[in-house]
């Protein structure tokens, strides 16, 4: 019996365990979704060139580069040009022209469409310094959009542009034809890409932002890029251009410093709010202060009128207990004197009433012997 008791007791400790688990389960992801950052973002957002340069860098060869921009693990884009619910296949077509080197990266976007998103120009000047530079698209992030990348370790990758055995790399890849390792994936949220990709990059390596193409050989990059280039998909669809998505900016570096002026102004202005009192964040910057200005002063002026009136009501019950004191102490006054008035008129009245009786006494006495006289003559 004991035995059971125990068994029995055991099981319900397990499902109640299991209850909480299945608790926990069905809250998280309702948890992990949650944002607090508001921010306006571009198509540019969805493919960092930092974190582009960082795997070319890291990658044996071009083909490893490939396999790295569009392999799942890395995620490394985010970018669905086409709008079919799926990021794009970013092939690498590569060519050369002595020293200097031009990789070009093309989305997949349909049978015979491709659309060039970014370059990248490895150029030796001096030897053993190369020059690494990122180039977007105009399409893509605008015109003179430039990074230049400065790496603390020497890349991998350059051992195979400068090798005996280096040959020029064409993705052998097309729409509905693709590597092993290939998997289509969704396109995430803007912030959770950007995220991701953060933790990518590495924090030793540095990147400058130019506005020129800073090349010694740049008659040789222009014609190369002439044999390679596709922009298929912006001759089909120039409105989705870059100047027609952001007209008040040229490229994605003032589209970047316009929006952190943005999200700094916002910031403070809800620190101002935060330090005002107010315990909620609202959208709306000029009539939130009006209305929170107007209630804070209502408060100060209901307060004040309950002060102003408690005291009033105060001074009122003073002025009535003391007008009763004067008004009970004024009657006692006016009750004794009029007591003694009474008292000094009536000694006054008696007085005479004496006085005229010993007049008469004294009167009647002269009569009496006046009449004694006469009768004794």
């Amino acid at each position: 019996m004991i035995y059971q008791t125990k068994k029995l007791t055991i099981m319900k400790t397990k499902i109640l365990g299991l209850a909480a688990l299945l608790l926990l389960a069905t809250q998280t992801p309702a948890q992990s979704t949650f944002t607090v950052e508001t921010r306006n973002y571009d198509i540019s957002d969805n493919l960092d060139l930092r974190a582009v340069a960082s795997i070319f860098a890291e990658s044996t060869d071009l083909s490893d580069f490939e396999m790295r921009l569009n392999d799942a693990r890395y995620q490394i884009s985010n970018l669905d040009l086409n709008n079919d619910g799926w990021i794009d296949y970013l092939r690498v077509v590569e060519t050369s022209d002595r020293n200097l080197h031009l990789v070009v990266i093309q989305a997949v976007l349909d049978r015979y469409t491709y659309q060039d998103v970014a370059s990248i120009v490895v150029e030796k000047r001096n030897s053993p310094e190369v020059y690494v530079q990122v180039i977007g698209d105009p399409y893509i992030f605008g015109v003179n959009y430039i990074i230049e990348p400065v790496f603390v370790r020497r890349p991998v990758i350059f051992n195979f542009f400068w090798s005996r055995n280096y040959r020029p790399w064409h993705s052998p890849y097309y729409w509905g034809y693709y590597p092993r390792y290939y998997r289509p994936l969704r396109p995430v949220e803007v912030n959770i890409y950007l995220g991701h990709v953060h933790r990518i990059i590495p924090r030793d390596y540095k990147f400058h932002y130019h506005n020129t193409v800073n090349i010694y050989y740049k008659d040789s990059y222009m014609r190369l890029h002439q044999t390679v280039r596709r922009n298929d998909f912006e001759r089909t669809h120039p409105e989705r251009s870059f100047n027609s998505r952001n007209q008040n900016v040229a490229n994605k570096a003032e589209f970047n410093n316009a929006t952190r002026r943005t999200s700094t102004s916002e910031q403070e202005r809800r620190i101002v709010n935060q330090e005002n009192g107010s315990r909620r964040i609202t959208t709306s910057p000029t009539n939130s202060g009006y209305n929170r200005s107007e209630n804070n002063s209502s408060r100060r002026s209901q307060n004040t009128g309950r002060v102003e009136t408690q005291n009033s009501e105060r001074k009122i019950s003073n002025s009535g207990r003391s007008e009763e004191t004067r008004t009970s102490s004024g009657n006692e006054r006016n009750s004794s004197r009029t007591e003694t008035l009474r008292r000094s008129g009536n000694s006054t009245v008696t007085a005479p009433q004496k006085t005229s009786e010993n007049n008469s006494r004294g009167t009647r006495s002269t009569n009496s012997n006046s009449e004694n006289r006469s009768g004794r003559r």
